[in-house]
């Protein structure tokens, strides 16, 4: 037997006429969940620019940019101080805004 031999054939006038009334049915039965089962959207809120707790916040342990500030800097961090760290911070951030990307890197 060949593929699709002996099964009888129909065809789509052979089908029964649906009625608008039975089709708008089907489609509310097949609709039904979705609308209950979706969420509904906070409303939106206002948005200012205010100050966050949780961004990052520029490292400063001396205040300033110029040479002195950078030699006192650097002093803290040979002398390992507690703030050496936060020193070597400082002096990458402003290496990094004076152009010097590689000097910032390896602090």
């Amino acid at each position: 037997m060949r593929a699709g031999q002996g099964l009888p054939r129909y065809r789509l006038t052979d089908m029964p006429p649906v009625s608008l009334s039975a089709r708008l049915f089907g489609a509310l039965v097949l609709l039904l969940p979705h609308a209950l089962s979706a969420q509904s959207l906070p409303k939106p809120r206002e948005f200012y620019f205010d100050a966050d707790a949780a961004t990052a916040r520029a490292i400063i342990v001396l205040p300033g940019s110029d040479d002195a500030t950078m030699q006192r800097l650097m002093r803290a961090m040979d002398r390992n101080t507690r703030d050496a760290e936060r020193a070597a911070a400082q002096l990458a951030r402003l290496a990094y805004d004076g152009g010097r990307n590689e000097t910032g890197r390896a602090l």
